[in-house]
């Protein structure tokens, strides 16, 4: 429990955090990592995924070409 350990002790304790609160905050920021690294690696998919398809077409079209 965060009050017990003396870290919160220059805090009047109704001011004190409940060992709730500090769950939720870290509830709520493991929700926020996840939701940013699935953001990250969702444009980062899309960005890569439309580039190699472009390369492997361009790359598809010089090969056709007769020399």
């Amino acid at each position: 429990m965060a009050t017990g350990s003396g870290l919160f002790t220059f805090l009047r304790p109704r001011l004190r955090p409940q060992s709730t609160d500090i769950a939720a905050a870290a509830t709520w920021g493991v929700a926020a990592a996840t939701g940013a690294l699935w953001f990250v690696q969702d444009t980062i998919g899309k960005y890569l995924i439309g580039n190699v398809v472009l390369l492997l077409s361009v790359s598809n079209l010089n090969h056709d070409i007769p020399k």
